[in-house]
């Protein structure tokens, strides 16, 4: 790999406190970078999000990942990094997915931000394994155009998936990189190390399992299978989540990045997902990894997921080819990013540079505050509601603060 001059860099990836994945997909970028003698920091964006920070994430990423000491609370504040930072990268992880759903409603302040719509002229633009999450960018058109000037002001641009080089030649006619996820860019022996110090989640056999929403067919499984030892990994903190793929007999999953420690460490695994959670990205796996794409199981077409899952376990795993292909996308990968980060820095295309002026930026930050607060005054009057149905007590003081919460919340403009 080629010895670089140090760069300050600038990362945009999903703010912590959230996601396992996201945090570890964070962190071993940031590490990787900081190995190659570079000045690393992930950019501060304050979440407008509704869902609370899971406190099973929040020592590991608090602990291991550096943040910047400013933060933005939407486009319009992200000018201010032009000035901390030589180059900025996006990714990993599901940076460019564009859904209306509750996960990434967040992004909805940082929209061109994760297509670096802020990064002034002069400035490095790199996409490090970058996501689209499903096979399409289902986007409005004004979003592609925007997504169509920004890539072509980039300097290197790498994916995750093979679906997201197609979009990326749609978009803006240039080729991507396909790239493995950064979690791979560490050695097992890192991440080993790392967590065997964390609390282990049983000292018998056991089966792992990691899902926001198949809580039906593992349970099912369970039952047919007459599986007493089995365990949700997402009950427990970021290292013990590590340290519970790494030891546990056999993993069912919905996680892209379970799946990814599992290859890691070589714990056989099922995954069950659909097209809409981006089972794409786990065919991606398969291809890049040379295990059986019979591993992952797509349940709208699946009849009998318990009876699928229990041929996956009798079903090994070719570990020495994983791994072999494992480290030859491992070295690619670096020295895509050796290269990338030498390279020219394309010419300007599209309009003139504008910063954000400072009434736009307290705007955006203005807007954020007023949309937090707008969700907990909502939370007060459900609360409020549901009193008045079911206590008989106090009535008068609770439609007196019913009538003033939704006056206040009338009144608010955004």
């Amino acid at each position: 790999m080629t010895t670089l001059p140090p760069q300050r860099i600038g990362i945009l990836n999903f703010p912590g406190h959230a996601n396992h994945g996201a945090n570890l997909t964070a962190y071993a970028l940031q590490q990787l970078l900081l190995d190659m003698g570079h000045d690393v920091a992930n950019v501060h964006l304050r979440m407008n999000y509704r869902m609370q920070k899971d406190t099973h994430c929040t020592g590991f990423a608090d602990k291991y990942i550096k943040m910047t000491n400013r933060c933005a609370y939407g486009n319009a504040e992200m000018e201010q990094f032009n000035d901390e930072f030589d180059c900025f990268i996006t990714g990993s992880d599901q940076v460019w997915r564009y859904e209306q759903s509750d996960i990434f409603k967040w992004k909805e302040n940082f929209i061109s931000s994760f297509f670096l719509g802020f990064a002034a002229p002069g400035k490095r633009r790199i996409s490090v394994a970058a996501s689209f999450g499903t096979s399409c960018f289902d986007a409005p058109e004004q979003i592609k155009q925007m997504a169509s000037l920004e890539l072509s002001r980039y300097t290197a641009i790498s994916v995750r998936e093979t679906p997201g080089q197609r979009i990326v030649k749609e978009l803006s006619n240039k080729e991507a990189q396909l790239l493995i996820d950064p979690v791979f860019y560490l050695p097992r022996e890192h991440w080993s190390e790392l967590c065997k110090d964390a609390p282990s989640i049983s000292t018998e056999p056991y089966i792992a399992y990691n899902s926001f929403a198949l809580e039906d067919q593992i349970k099912s499984y369970q039952k047919t299978h007459q599986q007493q030892n089995i365990h949700n990994l997402l009950d427990y903190s970021t290292l013990s989540w590590m340290r519970g793929i790494r030891d546990a007999e056999f993993v069912l999953t919905d996680s892209f990045h379970v799946t990814c420690y599992c290859l890691i460490f070589g714990t056989p695994f099922a995954c069950l997902c659909n097209e809409a959670w981006g089972i794409s990205r786990l065919y991606g796996l398969a291809e890049m990894f040379g295990f059986s794409s019979e591993r992952v199981i797509d349940i709208d077409h699946c009849a009998d997921s318990s009876a699928a899952i229990e041929s996956i376990r009798s079903t090994p795993v070719d570990w020495d080819c994983v791994w072999a292909n494992m480290d030859s996308h491992q070295n690619d990968a670096k020295q895509w990013l050796s290269d990338a980060l030498n390279a020219a820095i394309p010419e300007w295309q599209g309009p003139t540079f504008q910063p954000a002026t400072k009434q736009e930026a307290q705007a955006q930050k203005e807007r954020n505050v007023q949309w937090r607060c707008k969700q907990g005054l909502q939370r007060k009057l459900l609360i409020i509601r549901i009193l008045l149905a079911c206590c008989p007590f106090n009535r008068k003081f609770l439609h007196r603060k019913r009538a003033n919460l939704t006056r206040v919340l009338s009144n608010l403009s955004w």
